[in-house]
């Protein structure tokens, strides 16, 4: 009798699963900052079994940072065998490197989506490659007040060692493991960390191993497809344990597959466009009267931060609860130092609590606190997970000395991820410590930083080509030449093709550069890098016959026709 259950489920798994046995498996990947992991993920699985679709390459060329690219994955009903997303995290998967980001509450509200069950409920596996992107609140080998002490003498002011404590053992909110467990409910594997990770360039090579040490993957998925479907929850992944090596490397199976999924349908409810208000309201009373209510206030913030429910909302009947007041008070007065403290501020300017201006000045105030040195890379992704309206409280000025925060790799980094107004003073001082620095990444971070200013002398306000003239002075040739020397040492570094100034004056360098990597086709870049070499041979009226040549073959390539049109219209 069990047999016969076994072979039903096979075949149940073959007729209704469409990735199963008549085509190849699906390997989708979101690449946000490090490609290393895809390429070694490319490399260990055979393409005649595996296929691979970077869901952020579906987005518009012309506008990379907005959200469209998931809009579109989920509209196509793309289903995924395995699902790999690469990216600093903080909340929110954001880049250096990149404008795209993926914040943990669209990832919840697109996990509610029928129309994208594909990539959030369908994935037998799911790879979390960034930090922090599995902590739980479960206490490790040290007590809360050895950890504490542990940031102190790592250079963490008190109050940003209370905020990570709170944040690794507290009772405030979910834990990163429990809401990723929600997003992916079928996953037999969930795969992150539960602590800092290692790099991209770290992971591969351990992957790698993994990969070898696994054997046939595609007969370990149909194990894994089989397994789903006959209700068997897989056992720890000791392959991938022993080959990583890592003791941050954690893995956790779906909420669906544990019964652990209680919560899921009211927090649906509450982040759907589809619910009502009043449906709202009621909901978020439930939430706020349980005995979990602190689980919920962070949820219920963010959910208003990002505008998933609406001031009327939370009004009706919470507006003048005081002492829901004086929890969220007392609540943003313990988190002063993290982004959460941005996201209560919110939720008690919306709820009439304080004023505009006092909501500016506050945020103000905290965002200038972790600006102040020293430099770490905990305290620059808080500053990067901030709200954009909340970037745009800090000017350039706030920033200064510049060469102090230049010559260091968090300070730099904080240049660009704040978005901050940069002008020719800033462009100047890059390109002094661009000549000084001998560090690879550094560098990197330096050229990322001055992207909006090369953005700014090739486009116009209404996204349109700039045709004007325009010299390049010796600031931008220094951090052209940087930019040539790097990818022509490595193509990990394409993304700082972004930095890579236009202007009439191109030399022959330049020249020999942009027809050497144009030449090579769209498909030999994983994002829009390739759209920006052309555009900058347009905006630099650069004509040659060899890359017009070559662009008449990639004509109707998806990311590489608004660009083409640019050229060839330039060159008219």
């Amino acid at each position: 009798m069990k047999n016969c259950i076994l072979n039903f489920a096979i075949i149940i798994s073959f007729t209704i699963i469409p990735n199963i046995a008549f085509s190849k498996y699906k390997v989708c990947s979101i690449t946000i900052n490090s490609s290393n992991e895809l390429a070694q993920f490319k490399q260990s699985l055979p393409h005649n079994d595996f296929e691979f679709i970077e869901l952020t390459s579906l987005n518009q060329i012309l506008n990379p940072s907005d959200s469209r690219w998931l809009n579109n994955s989920c509209e196509q009903k793309i289903s995924c065998d395995i699902l790999l997303i690469s990216g600093h995290f903080g909340g929110e998967f954001f880049s250096d490197t990149s404008p795209i980001k993926l914040p943990i509450i669209t990832m919840e509200q697109k996990s509610c989506d029928k129309k994208c069950e594909g990539i959030f409920h369908y994935p037998l596996e799911v790879f979390l490659l960034g930090c922090n992107t599995l902590s739980n609140k479960t206490p490790d080998h040290r007590t809360p007040e050895e950890y504490y002490e542990i940031l102190r003498r790592d250079n963490f002011t008190p109050s940003q060692a209370q905020a990570v404590v709170e944040s690794r053992y507290g009772s405030l909110g979910e834990s990163y493991e429990s809401r990723m467990q929600r997003i992916f409910p079928n996953a037999q594997h969930i795969y992150g960390f539960n602590s800092t990770s290692p790099k991209g360039s770290e992971l591969a090579p351990r992957l790698n191993a993994y990969f070898k040490a696994k054997g046939n993957y595609k007969n370990y998925i149909e194990k894994l497809h089989v397994k789903r479907m006959s209700g068997i929850l897989e056992n720890i992944n000791q392959e991938l344990k022993k080959s990583m090596n890592i003791s941050s490397l954690t893995e956790c199976p779906g909420s669906a597959l544990i019964n652990n999924g209680d919560d899921n349908g009211l927090i649906c409810k509450l982040i759907s466009t589809e619910t009502s208000s009043n449906e709202k309201s009621k909901i978020l009373a439930t939430m706020l009267s349980s005995e979990n209510y602190l689980k919920f206030i962070p949820l219920i913030v963010e959910a208003n931060e990002k505008k998933l429910i609406s001031i009327e909302e939370l009004s009706i009947g919470l507006k003048d609860d005081l002492d829901l007041k004086k929890r969220v008070e007392k609540l943003t007065n313990t988190m002063s130092e993290t982004p959460l403290f941005i996201n209560y501020l919110s939720f008690s300017q919306s709820m009439g609590w304080i004023n505009n201006s006092e909501f500016e000045k506050r945020a103000r105030n905290n965002i200038q606190k972790e600006l102040a040195p020293p430099f770490s890379s905990e305290k620059t992704d808080r500053l990067c997970s901030m709200p954009e309206n909340i970037k745009k409280l800090i000017t350039i000025d706030d920033l200064s000395p510049y060469k102090q925060r230049l010559s260091n790799l968090q300070g730099t980094r904080q240049f660009q991820c704040l978005q901050v107004k940069i002008n020719q003073d800033y462009h100047k001082e890059v390109s002094k410590v661009l000549q000084d620095s001998v560090d690879s990444e550094h560098i990197r971070h330096l050229l990322w930083s001055i992207q909006p200013l090369a953005e700014e002398n090739m486009f116009n306000k209404n996204g349109t080509l700039k045709m004007s003239d325009v010299l390049i002075d010796e600031n931008a040739r220094i951090s052209n030449h940087k930019i040539i020397e790097m990818i022509n040492k490595n193509k990990e570094n394409a993304s700082t093709i972004y930095s890579f100034q236009p202007g009439q004056n191109l030399n022959n360098e330049e020249k020999l550069f942009l027809k050497t990597f144009i030449s090579k086709g769209p498909d030999y870049f994983t994002g829009w890098e390739y759209a920006w070499l052309i555009r900058v041979a347009a905006r630099s009226n650069y004509k040659d016959a060899l890359i017009s040549e070559a662009l008449s073959k990639y004509n109707f390539h998806p990311r590489a026709q608004a660009a083409i049109t640019d050229y060839l219209n330039a060159s008219r």
